[in-house]
């Protein structure tokens, strides 16, 4: 047994293993590009083990998630049975997760991120989760960046053709052989002696890059051809 479902029941581990299917089937059909990958390429160079965060907003992580499997990254994943399912897909994706949230187990889950980091591994963090309010960025991504040292990318991850759930963050699920454009922005960097309002505008700064890709998202694919492949980052 997959030690992140022992603690539930058959009927939810087989749920779990389930939702995992359904995601690599959707996986194996997307066609990915990624436009400006010079950001992350310039955030890498900034951390001495090479690590960086990637913030997005809730309602684009599965999209964003998937694309960067098998890749060095610890994604932040809450303490709840919908966290501990996105755990469950990031480990069988090829990732590292890490467990908390800003209303469970955060202490415990920064220190490991920040291990993580210094093991090589860059980070994910979905900024207005895990309940909302939606499009909001939280400190945690902002108190990662100060204490690691690392530069923060904001980052889309939007499929041309979406399903969209009617949970509070509107899931994007894009549709099977969909288009999915991957969208870095100019890094971020947090310096160490932020505080009080300098450290607000910063999480106002990452709210600001996401809402501008948000808004922006359909012109990268009238554009497509300008994208790379992803796979220049794995490994």
């Amino acid at each position: 047994m997959h030690p992140i479902l022992k603690e539930y029941d058959f009927k939810t581990r087989m749920l779990f293993r389930v939702v995992y299917v359904f995601v690599r089937m959707l996986h194996a059909t997307y066609r990915y590009r990624v436009f400006h990958p010079e950001f992350r390429v310039e955030a890498s160079k900034h951390h001495p083990k090479g690590a960086f965060a990637f913030a997005t907003w809730h309602g684009n992580s599965l999209a964003g998630t998937i694309a960067h499997a098998h890749q060095p990254f610890s994604p932040l994943c809450s303490q709840s049975k919908d966290g501990t399912m996105v755990a469950y897909l990031c480990d069988k994706l090829g990732l590292k997760p890490a467990r908390g949230s800003s209303s469970r187990g955060g202490k415990e889950a920064r220190q490991e991120l920040l291990e993580n980091m210094q093991n090589g591994y860059s980070t994910a963090i979905t900024v207005d989760g895990p309940k909302g309010p939606p499009h909001i960025t939280k400190s945690g991504i902002i108190s990662i960046a100060k204490n690691s040292g690392c530069k923060i990318v904001p980052l889309a991850g939007i499929g041309e053709n979406n399903w969209r759930l009617g949970s509070w963050d509107k899931l994007r699920i894009p549709k099977p052989f969909s288009k999915v454009a991957i969208i870095y922005a100019e890094a971020i960097e947090v310096p160490v002696d932020a505080e009080g309002e300098a450290f607000v505008q910063y999480q106002d700064r990452v709210t600001e890059a996401l809402t501008i890709l948000e808004e922006n998202y359909k012109t990268y694919f009238l554009k497509w051809d300008t994208g790379v492949n992803m796979s220049q980052f794995r490994d």
